[in-house]
């Protein structure tokens, strides 16, 4: 992910987030769409694996720019 894509969030930060927002499928497609690293990892900690498509996952796998979203793809 370079620089120019991300705007430095502290995970700790979008983890105080998460526990606001909680699960928001809706958001979080938003989010993934921005192509910032920040946002996109945001949106895989708020994301609900079970609203996925496959289209939509393989999707997500393809264009993310933040490879700590990835840990969520695997697991």
């Amino acid at each position: 992910m370079s620089a120019e894509n991300s705007f430095g969030v502290k995970v700790a930060d979008m983890k105080t987030i998460v526990k606001k927002v909680k699960i928001d499928q809706k958001l979080a497609r938003g989010l993934f769409k921005t192509i910032n690293g920040d946002a996109q990892y945001l949106a895989g900690l708020i994301a609900d694996p079970n609203a996925f498509t496959a289209e939509e996952f393989e999707e997500w796998v393809k264009d993310y720019t933040c490879y700590m979203i990835s840990e969520y793809a695997i697991a």
